[in-house]
């Protein structure tokens, strides 16, 4: 059956370059030319509207705005000036399925129709057992709503938060709020991967690609293909693959290691990051173009201290689980609570999280922990020193200041004396993943070099 396209463009041009793009026989593509005669056209035998904004009689928005209300199963391309973002993201955020700029990218646009189409046949499919997202702050309550105005698109969006403020949770919900939720969604750390390693797991290769690739393999972009990837600490994404994330975005095909022909997929891009990437960008250190496909949907999670009203909520969340487990009914008295809401809580959801489990492991024995039963130095109140250190990291002077941290630093630096440094020995001896594993003595800064005979 023939899929029925609307083009509404006050250029003739324009729809004469779609019946040449889409010239296949399951397209049919329909013209029009003002806004107004467009939004006469839709009724429930279109399949896809690709609509210009700017146009006499009524513009994109209007016809946008329309759509929704009265067809909300038909999505919408909107067509932007080249560089026009501010247009790009204001039609996304109003429920637009993607944009286009013009002039047109011919691979981009046929991949983009393509994808909007094939979101069609899902948009009934979503998940109800959503990841648990605990938090009634206002701050919080704006990104669930932000994310499920945003559910329709497939526009690619970056998270952007402090290290343990949950950037995990928001993608995982963005993928099972969306169109793709039914399909794969693989998750990738960035930073915990070397680079040589890391370019054949994403992209693939042939065989005889290099030294011990004797057989071809699909890399994760291909695995996810229908589905989302999530790119963790996208900032310490490799400047050469930089390269070809962009080329995925723009017309979703690359090039496995050692191919002659590119690879098509139709995969969903979901990015998160503790750095400034746009002082990364006027450093150098990430590409500009790149930067700006990225940042169309950014989503930026507070850290706990600045929404301290969700801590009473995220502690009552993980005393059920430990309840759950140990077949107890423990409570943390209200002083407790109170004192907890005065940390700064430098390592955010993760940190309390912890100290929930320590707090509650060594007061296993009691009905209702009060705050006189947990020292001060296993939870600072008020005792941050907020002058800078000689690097200028204020968040390491708050971390090393809690009893946590020199817990942490002095379990870690035994396990990896005890494993000659070697993080995938110290991973199975003490049962962490390797990944948790690499993430800790990042944050905490220690060298596993150090431990090498």
């Amino acid at each position: 059956m023939k899929k029925n396209i609307l083009v509404i463009d006050d250029v003739p041009e324009i729809g004469e370059t779609f019946r040449n793009i889409f010239q296949e026989g399951s397209f049919n593509i329909i013209a029009k030319y003002n806004g107004i005669e467009g939004i006469k056209s839709v009724n429930n035998e279109i399949d896809l509207i690709v609509s210009d904004v700017k146009m006499p009689g009524a513009d994109g928005f209007e016809v946008l705005k329309y759509t929704k209300e009265k067809f909300p199963g038909i999505p919408i391309i909107i067509i932007t000036a080249f560089g026009d973002i501010t247009t790009a993201v204001k039609a996304v955020k109003s429920g637009a399925y993607d944009f286009i700029p013009k002039p047109f990218n011919i691979n981009e646009l046929e991949n983009t129709v393509r994808r909007a189409l094939e979101s069609g046949k899902k948009r009934s499919s979503t998940k109800n057992n959503l990841p648990e997202i605990i938090g009634k702050s206002e701050k919080m309550l704006k990104i669930l709503e932000f994310l499920d105005t945003v559910k329709d698109t497939d526009t690619t969006i970056i998270i952007y938060g402090e290290s343990g403020t949950g950037k995990e949770l928001i993608a995982q919900r963005i993928h099972d709020i969306s169109l793709r939720s039914n399909e794969n969604y693989i998750t990738v750390n960035c930073g915990a991967i070397p680079f040589n390693l890391l370019e054949s797991e994403l992209f693939g290769y042939e065989k005889g690609a290099f030294t011990g690739a004797n057989t071809e393999k699909p890399g994760l972009f291909e695995t996810a293909s229908g589905g989302s990837i999530f790119l963790d600490e996208i900032g310490d994404f490799h400047p050469m693959l930089q390269v070809k994330l962009l080329r995925i975005i723009q017309e979703g095909m690359f090039y496995r290691l050692g191919a002659v022909k590119p690879t098509k997929v139709n995969t969903r891009i979901i990015a998160a990051t503790n750095k400034n990437i746009q002082e990364m960008v006027l450093r150098g250190e990430f590409r500009e173009d790149l930067y700006y496909r990225l940042n169309i949907l950014p989503v930026y999670i507070p850290p706990l201290r600045e929404r301290k009203e969700d801590i009473p909520e995220l502690i009552g969340y993980f005393m059920v689980k430990h309840n759950k487990i140990f077949s107890s009914d423990i409570k943390f008295s209200s002083s407790l609570i109170d004192k907890m809401i005065q940390y700064e809580w430098p390592g955010n959801i993760r940190e309390l999280q912890n100290a929930v489990e320590r707090i509650y492991l060594c007061n296993r024995k009691k009905n209702i922990i009060e705050a006189d039963d947990v020292p001060l130095d296993l939870i600072l109140i008020n005792s941050v020193n907020k002058t800078f250190s000689e690097d200028g990291d204020l968040n390491y002077i708050r971390m090393k200041k809690s009893v946590i941290f020199k817990f942490d630093v002095n379990y870690l630096s035994k396990l990896l004396k005890q494993s000659n440094g070697n993080l995938s020995k110290a991973s199975r001896t003490s049962g962490i993943e390797r990944k948790n594993l690499f993430e800790k003595v990042k944050k905490y800064r220690i060298s596993p070099d150090l431990y090498r005979n």
